[in-house]
């Protein structure tokens, strides 16, 4: 099998599309780190709306 280009991967990939999909990937990745550690070590209340309290909903 031969390649078109040499920076082409064994997928079929260009390196150029593997780099904007990484680009892409920390992109998303940094936000959600943002939106989470927001949360990370709070306590929570929960809201349990049941009477017997003595048994997992």
């Amino acid at each position: 099998m031969q390649w078109s280009s040499i920076s082409e991967l064994s997928n079929g990939v260009e390196d150029s599309k593997l780099d904007l999909f990484a680009q892409v990937a920390n992109t998303i990745a940094d936000s959600a780190g943002e939106v989470i550690r927001k949360y990370c070590r709070k306590k929570f209340n929960f809201l349990v709306d049941k009477e017997d309290l003595s048994k997992p909903l």
